[in-house]
């Protein structure tokens, strides 16, 4: 695993949604000083804690690790996936919500 692409995704993403270290590391139940070690590239999470951060940002484990350039999210609940660009905003996924809503209502009249 590259450890400091781990750290850079990982500090953009916490960064995304405002959030401090100590904040991140209380909702997920991580320590604040093992997220300051994985967002430095000093250490790298075990399997329970890539998976409790990759369910906290929606995001897969995949595109934590930088394996994969799109955030795959579930469309449907099932196994249908949606990929979008990493690059997304928290505003951007807004507008996304709000389409969906727009389509599902657009069906239910058809």
């Amino acid at each position: 695993m590259q450890t400091k692409k781990f750290g850079k995704i990982l500090t953009e993403l916490r960064e995304r949604k405002f959030k401090t270290k100590t904040d991140l590391s209380k909702e997920v139940g991580i320590t604040r000083q093992q997220i300051i070690k994985f967002e430095s590239g000093a250490s790298v999470p075990n399997a329970a804690d890539l998976l409790a951060l990759a369910d906290y940002f929606a995001v897969s484990a995949d595109y934590l690790l930088g394996r994969a350039d799109y955030i795959t999210i579930p469309s449907n609940g099932e196994n249908t996936y949606l990929q979008l660009p990493g690059k997304l905003l928290d505003r951007d996924f807004k507008l996304l919500e709000e389409f969906a809503d727009l389509l599902l209502k657009h069906n239910d009249n058809v």
